[in-house]
């Protein structure tokens, strides 16, 4: 949902809500580490940060509408995909389902696909693993995997690039003050952009064996 006349804006390690009609700050938050990071989906804000040593990198979830901090986690994603519930996050070869209200672990488990790397989708409310040699549907209460065909009016394995409303890529780049930078997020910070329409699931299909 869109909020208009409304801003995200990082200073250091305060996050802030700015309403830019009444201009005034409509909440603000510390989150006691640096800000390399901000990205905007609906209702939730994924905020990353670096601790002030340096060393170790976080990400932390929070409330558009009120500020409040869901949880922070000592991890940094570099894709995922949102449902009401979890969190899923591809790292090669590997799935990762955190709860969205706690962001404690759901289920860890290895997509199977050994030769190339699989990409993740959300179609109605069924999600796939694919890749150009197989589809694999996630039961999303246990993690288990089952093979099927793509959805109807979809071709998966031909398919090369897929986004929906509930996903977003954050890639790290390196930058000369923090070490740490994301793309598409340090130019604007927030704004009104949600909805996560800008990003892609990672991974491509280079390689056989599948």
């Amino acid at each position: 949902m869109k909020t208009k006349n409304n801003i995200l804006f990082a200073e250091k390690m305060i996050l802030s809500r700015f309403d830019t009609l009444d201009s005034k700050i409509i909440w603000e938050v510390d989150l006691e580490k640096k800000i390399t990071g901000v990205t905007r989906i609906d209702h939730l804000i994924f905020v990353t940060t670096i601790s002030k040593w340096g060393i170790g990198q976080y990400t932390s979830l929070l409330n558009f509408d009120t500020g409040e901090i869901l949880w922070m986690i000592k991890k940094v994603f570099i894709s995922i995909l949102i449902t009401d519930q979890y969190v899923f996050s591809l790292q090669g070869s590997k799935l990762e389902a955190l709860s969205v209200k706690t962001g404690k672990e759901h289920f860890i488990i290895s997509t199977t696909f050994k030769w190339t790397s699989p990409k993740l989708a959300l179609i109605g409310e069924r999600l796939y693993l694919y890749s150009k040699k197989k589809v694999l549907e996630v039961n999303q209460k246990n993690g288990q995997l089952m093979e099927v065909k793509s959805p109807k009016g979809i071709d998966l394995q031909s398919t090369t690039c897929l986004v929906d409303e509930f996903q977003m890529s954050i890639n790290t780049i390196t930058t000369p003050d923090s070490g740490v930078g994301f793309v598409g997020d340090m130019g604007g910070l927030g704004g009104d952009a949600s909805g996560g329409d800008g990003g892609s699931d990672g991974g491509g299909d280079g390689g056989g064996g599948e």
